[in-house]
């Protein structure tokens, strides 16, 4: 909302939002009926779950038609792989002022991990934001729970880590890196310069 709303301030008329691995997209339901938009909006939704994309069109649909076309929701399938060539699938769309990914790095080692930022940032409007979340390593780490209980490996990062996911950007671009509210996910967000 604050984003869109900056956009809208500078005399933007249009704001496109990408979701890589959107899962259901509760977040952008939430948003849609939490508020008329200052701008028009544009969401890609793109995940590997045929259901996940199905349920992620059926919860925003009906805030879309409320809105009466100042937003629109597109799903994209993509596969796994197709994550990974992130570069090559972004390309394919408008450049976006908002691109996020909250629980795609986890999955990734270093090297892929920067390369998908990397890919991701080329994608970005000229005062785009780029997030990417990843789980947290801390004293109170769910690592072990999950591991443990289903097998379910992911990568846990540093702050200094997450940083470095970014090192390979312009060096006008801010980095900036948050905790989520649980305390369990590092959140980072990169701004692309004007």
């Amino acid at each position: 909302a604050k984003l869109s709303n900056r956009a809208a301030e500078r005399g933007r008329k249009n704001f496109r939002v990408a979701s890589l691995g959107c899962g259901p997209a509760q977040e952008v339901a939430n948003f849609l009926k939490s508020m008329t938009p200052p701008l028009n909006m544009e969401f890609t939704l793109i995940d590997q779950d045929h259901d996940a994309l199905s349920y992620a069109y059926n919860s925003t649909y009906p805030q879309v038609s409320r809105l009466e076309g100042k937003a629109s929701v597109k799903c994209l399938h993509a596969t796994f792989l197709e994550f990974l060539a992130s570069g090559k699938r972004f390309r394919k769309l408008e450049k976006q002022d908002l691109i996020y990914a909250v629980g795609l790095a986890d999955y990734l080692g270093k090297k892929r991990a920067t390369r998908m930022v990397d890919d991701l940032y080329a994608n970005l409007v000229p005062g785009g934001t780029l997030m990417i979340g990843c789980m947290r390593t801390s004293d109170t780490s769910l690592e072990w729970q999950v591991e443990y209980a289903v097998d379910w490996t992911l990568v846990h990062r540093t702050e200094e880590e997450m940083r470095d996911l970014a090192h390979n950007l312009d060096s006008e671009a801010t980095r900036e890196i948050s905790v989520d509210s649980t305390g369990h996910c590092h959140l980072l967000i990169i701004t692309k310069p004007l």
